[in-house]
């Protein structure tokens, strides 16, 4: 991978450039998720993180914490609050919310990716001085916060009136269902409301 004639060529230089495009891949794989299998909790969490980045973006611009890259010395980021690190914190906090709200049990292989997926990241920032430890911490915290907070919502308000958004354009226009937030009672609960709006549209064409 090369940035402005600079090359990462060593592992190191390779973890570096990993991690720094950590949030484009959670991104991607999120869309590619929700484009293929229609489950809205991943369009819920993707456009929730995305316009959570697009707020630590905006942080970024007003205080101007800039940082030559570490490996290639011409370019220039601003790095802090770190939006690796943010994803990090969120994407950890929102599986193990969700596994624990949601009683879904996850295989221990799964829980030993989370712990090197919480460690090994920050530690790349920490290690090539793009970011200091305690803007680590704070960033992890912000998406720890975002993520619990989000998972909340989900919770509280959104798993018990999902039948209802998705019978909503464009939820019900893009084809979207609900297997994760709403379980096994999500199908019976669908058909019921979209009967009833089929009813309630017929009657007012009769009118």
């Amino acid at each position: 991978m090369s940035i402005q004639g600079c090359f990462y060529v060593t592992v190191y230089g390779s973890a570096l450039a990993w991690t720094q495009v950590l949030p484009t891949l959670v991104s991607l794989s999120l869309t590619v998720l929700t484009w293929f299998d229609c489950q809205v909790l991943f369009m819920y969490l993707g456009v929730y993180l995305h316009a959570f980045q697009l707020l630590l973006w905006s942080v970024q611009l007003t205080l101007k914490i800039d940082r030559p890259d570490p490996i290639c010395q011409e370019y220039h980021t601003y790095s802090f609050p770190s939006v690796e690190s943010f994803y990090v914190g969120a994407l950890v906090t929102f599986i193990i919310g969700y596994s624990v709200f949601w009683q879904v049990k996850r295989p221990v292989t799964l829980w030993l990716f989370i712990f090197c997926f919480f460690v090994v990241p920050p530690t790349v920032l920490v290690f090539f001085n793009f970011n200091l430890w305690y803007e680590v911490v704070i960033s992890l915290g912000i998406g720890v916060i975002a993520s619990f907070l989000l998972i909340i919502f989900l919770w509280v308000y959104i798993q018990e009136n999902s039948p209802y958004y998705l019978n909503i354009f464009p939820l019900n226009w893009l084809g979207y269902k609900d297997d994760y937030l709403f379980g096994c009672h999500y199908s019976k609960e669908m058909l019921r409301i979209r009967k009833d709006i089929a009813a309630a549209r017929a009657y007012f064409r009769r009118s």
